[in-house]
């Protein structure tokens, strides 16, 4: 939007992915198999994700499934919640839901963060080269 507005390329910096963790988790169900996923950050990052739900998965799966998530995974850095639901939440799982498979297919889904390195958001790009005059680009093109 500040690029659109300005005219200018814009870059937007977010906190470090690497040293986020987990705080909380809560999923509201909305309709069907239709849920939102809130997941509320140690930094104070909440982020909404509209996730489909297993086809047998009740209420009562979905609540315990929250509760133990919370437990195990309250202050995991979030590039490493895929691997702990792999390693520590699915024994832990299959104790206590039914269809321990299609659960955790939904969990690798519903958990995965994107690439943990990228922590800039660009806008604008084809911007910056209209602004710059030819002399410039020679420059900037040797470095």
């Amino acid at each position: 939007m500040l690029s659109d507005f300005t005219n200018y390329t814009a870059i937007v910096l977010g906190p470090e992915l690497l040293d986020t963790k987990l705080k909380h988790i809560q999923m509201i169900q909305l309709s069907g198999h239709r849920a939102v996923m809130i997941i509320v950050t140690d930094t104070g990052h909440v982020e909404n994700r509209l996730v489909t739900l297993p086809e047998e998965m009740d209420g009562g799966d979905m609540e315990t499934l929250i509760n133990i998530l919370n437990e195990k995974l309250n202050m995991v850095p979030l590039f490493q919640l895929k691997d702990k639901v792999q390693q520590e939440i699915k024994d832990v799982l299959r104790k206590h839901v039914r269809n321990y498979q299609q659960m955790m297919s939904f969990l690798t889904t519903a958990l995965s963060i994107h690439d943990p390195e990228k922590k800039y958001f660009t806008a604008g790009k084809t911007k910056c080269s209209r602004s710059l005059n030819s002399a410039m680009l020679i420059s900037f093109s040797l470095y």
